[in-house]
This record gives structure tokens, C-alpha cells and sequence, in this order.
């Protein structure tokens, strides 16, 4: 009887250090969804164009969204907007570097940003030790001063679709109006000459 005590005892102990192990797992990873700002000035095409962000990792044995290919990425965001980009799931302490870009779109209007941001996310664990924690530091390449935000500004060369058109419909009612003034004041006009022509030349 003791024997199947301590069995059942054993059987206990490793379901509990199961259950642990899983919890201990699941708290010890912390993922990153990136905030990404695109923002269009001038005459932003309707339908909206679709831009291209490029995430690519230092060190390809860096972490990476779900579907990277060789430590890059490229994701479609139809803008502008607010957008973040599929989370990355870091499940250890260290540093990790990554760049974000934009690719140069088709449109032979618009002046696409081709700022390069420099990532830096920095994991460690929480000062209690039980779960990891991150902060991410944007930086534009070549430049010290961390941004708040990666930013994408794409400039259209053309002046704004909503700057007002004033006296654009006018214009044209009034030069179709006077044109039509014209031509019935030729018809006026015309049979007195034409029976003076006459008088002249029978003279």
C-alpha cells in the first residue's frame, strides 16, 4: 500500500512540476509590435496607394515576425495611417538590432521618404526575476537623437485634392454665356449688311 501511495505521490510531483515549467515558459518571453506612422502630403491618390516597409534583423539568428525569410521581412500598408507591424517574440535577455525602411513606390509623383530607422531593443528580466521585460530605442541612421516614432512622409508634387477651386464652374458658364451673346448678335447684325452690300452694288 505504501508503495502505491508513493506512486501516486511521484505521479503528483511531476504533474505540479509540469504545470510549473509551462507557466515558468509562458512567462518568460516578451514580444514587440512595432508602431509604424505613413503620412502623405500634396495631392495623396484616390484610391490610396499602397506603400512597402522593409524590417530587416542584424544578426539573422535575431528574432523575427512569423513568415521572415533570412532574417527580412516586407509588409503592404495601404496608407496613410497608424500601423504596427507583426509582433516579434523574444524568449531570452540580450540586444538585438533590426532597420526599417520604406521601399520607393511606382507613382512618378510622389517623392517617397528613404529614411532608414536603426532598432535597438534591449531584453532583460524584470527586477523581480520572474518575466522579461523590453525597450525599444528608434534612431534615424546617421543620426543620435532617438525619434519618437518611425516616420514615413511621401510628398506628392501636385498641390493638395483639397485646396478649394474658386470660380473654376463660373468661369466656364460665363465665357459659354458670352460666347452665346456673340453669336446671336451676329445674327442681328448681319441681315442689315448683307441688304446694304446689296443696295451698294445695285447702285
Amino acid at each position: 500500500m505504501k508503495i502505491l501511495y508513493r506512486f501516486l505521490a511521484l505521479i503528483l510531483l511531476v504533474l505540479l512540476l509540469a504545470s510549473l515549467a509551462g507557466t515558468a515558459f509562458a512567462a518568460n518571453t516578451v514580444s514587440l509590435s512595432l508602431p509604424v506612422k505613413l503620412s502623405a502630403e500634396g495631392n495623396r491618390p484616390n484610391p490610396p496607394e499602397t506603400y512597402t516597409l522593409v524590417l530587416q534583423a542584424d544578426d539573422k539568428s535575431s528574432p523575427m515576425p512569423s513568415g521572415s525569410s533570412g532574417g527580412s521581412c516586407s509588409y503592404a500598408v495601404t496608407g496613410p495611417g497608424d500601423f504596427r507591424l507583426p509582433a516579434i517574440v523574444f524568449d531570452k535577455p540580450g540586444v538585438y538590432g533590426y532597420t526599417l525602411s520604406q521601399l520607393k513606390g511606382k507613382s512618378s509623383n510622389c517623392t517617397y521618404d528613404a529614411t532608414v530607422y536603426d532598432l535597438k531593443v534591449t531584453v532583460s528580466y524584470s527586477q523581480n526575476g520572474s518575466s522579461l521585460e523590453l525597450t525599444l530605442a528608434i534612431y534615424p541612421q546617421g543620426d543620435s537623437v532617438k525619434a519618437s516614432q518611425a516616420l514615413f512622409v511621401n510628398k506628392y508634387a501636385y498641390p493638395p485634392t483639397d485646396t478649394p477651386r474658386t470660380g473654376d464652374g463660373s468661369s466656364l458658364l460665363f465665357y459659354g454665356l458670352l460666347g452665346l451673346v456673340s453669336l446671336a448678335s451676329l445674327a442681328l447684325v448681319s441681315p442689315p449688311l448683307l441688304k446694304r452690300d446689296r443696295g451698294a452694288s445695285g447702285a
